[in-house]
Parts: C-alpha cells; structure tokens; sequence
C-alpha cells in the first residue's frame, strides 16, 4: 500500500451520522469558494448542452414517432463531455483540495489556489475515474452487487489521488485497504450523500415536469435551474467524498 499508515489498526471507528453532518457544515462554511470554483465548468456545460442540444436537453418523444436527435446536437453533446472530463475534473480536483485542507484544519486555498494545487493531479484524477467507472460498470454486467460492492469499496480513491501524490493504481489500492472491514459504514454515509443529492434535485425534476417543452423561455429556465442545480450537487457530493476519504485514512 501506497499511503504512510498500516492495516489493520485497533480503532477503526467510523461514526456515519456525525460524520455527515461535519462534510454538510464545513460544506455550507465554504460554500461560496466551492461554487466559485464550480461555477465556470457549471455555466459552460450548461449552456452548450441546453443551447447547443435542445433536443436532448428538453427531450419530449411521442408515442408512435421515432424520437430523432440531430447530427450537430451530438457534437454538442460531446462537447460538454469534453469540458466536463478535463475542466471539470480540474474543478473536482480542486475541492477536494479545498475539503481535505478544511477537513484537516489548516490553511484553505482560495480560488486560485486550489486551482494552481490541482492542476498537476488532474491526469491522475482521469485515470482514476476511468478505472473506477470502469471496474463499476465491469462489476454492474456480471451482477448488480458485485458493481455495488466495488463502487462503495472503490470510492475514496478519487479523492485520495486528487490529494496525495500518489497514481491511480495505487489510490485504488489504498481506497480498497481504507474501506476493508467499515464497507457498510461507508455505504451508510454514502447513502446519506446519496438522499441529499435526491433532495436537491427533486424540485428540479418537479419544475421539468411542470414546464411545456418546445419553447424558448421554458428551455431558458431549464438550463437556469440546471445550472443552479449543479452548482449545489457537484460540489457538496466532492465535499462529502473528500471528508469521508480524511477520516478513513485519520483512522486507519
């Protein structure tokens, strides 16, 4: 293993409850510098999947009619991929480092510190979340729990490898030794991570339901309430990971 402690250790205690309720606090303290660092990866993806793929972002197929996406939308629709996998991944990695400096009591970066920190573990960040997704999914074809059980065993690699300088390899290694023996724990924090998220959105798909497609101003207020909607998501889940990632390795 990769990391300066050892496995097993006699205390191991994962206290799930408060723990959650530390990531939302020190969430909400630093809520204005992570947005911040969100909001340009937030508004850009944003606008070029609602502008750029209408079609696909104000989606209404009818019954009986072949639902058909043009050509460009796609290109659209990759281009927010794009961003996505390399800006946004830069702006993960960043507030992870805001979280894990938050979470450890020291100095927090600013905005452009936590991008000047982060930007020589994006690569890594990458591999990471290609491998993670990909064990998932590998996991998620064979059987439904074996994808389960690795997305939760699996989880505190991304913002160990964001914040340690360590390659993805390894920060999968670690993330399994972390989580050995307080799987259900971490899959209980996750689980409230996962409720609070739901929470957020259900108003967002409540408003979709509510708006008639097929006209500009409800596409405008889709991609307004989208935005704002990211903005809140993205940030808190990194928040979340990055303080349960602190605690797992505080007591290893």
């Amino acid at each position: 293993m990769s990391g300066d402690f050892e496995l097993p250790a006699e205390d191991r205690t994962l206290e799930i409850y408060p723990l959650y309720l530390r990531a939302l606090g020190l969430y909400v303290r630093h809520w204005p510098l992570v947005t911040a660092i969100y909001l340009p990866v937030a508004l850009v993806s944003s606008l070029c999947l609602f502008l750029g793929a209408p079609t696909l972002a104000d989606a209404n197929p009818e019954p009986g009619k072949p639902f058909v996406i043009p050509p460009n939308e796609w290109l659209a629709f990759a281009g927010t991929l794009l961003i996505v996998f390399s800006f946004g991944l830069w702006s993960v990695a960043a507030i992870y480092r805001v979280a894990d400096a938050a979470t450890a009591g020291g100095p927090v970066p600013g905005f452009r510190g936590a991008y000047s920190q982060a930007i020589e573990r994006v690569p890594a960040l990458l591999g990471a979340q290609l491998l993670y997704v990909l064990m998932v999914m590998l996991g998620m074809v064979f059987c439904v729990l074996p994808g389960i059980w690795l997305g939760v065993m699996l989880l505190p690699a991304l913002p160990r490898v964001a914040t340690r300088e360590i390659g993805p390899v390894a920060a999968l290694e670690d993330a399994r030794a972390l989580v050995a023996g307080r799987w259900w724990r971490v899959a209980v924090f996750s689980i409230f991570v996962v409720l609070t998220i739901y929470a957020i959105y259900a108003p967002y798909f409540f408003l979709n339901m509510l708006l008639p497609h097929g006209q500009t101003w409800a596409l405008l207020v889709r991609a307004a309430a989208n935005i704002f909607v990211a903005l809140l998501v993205a940030p808190f889940q990194a928040f979340a990971h990055a303080v349960l990632h602190h605690r797992l390795e505080e007591t290893a």
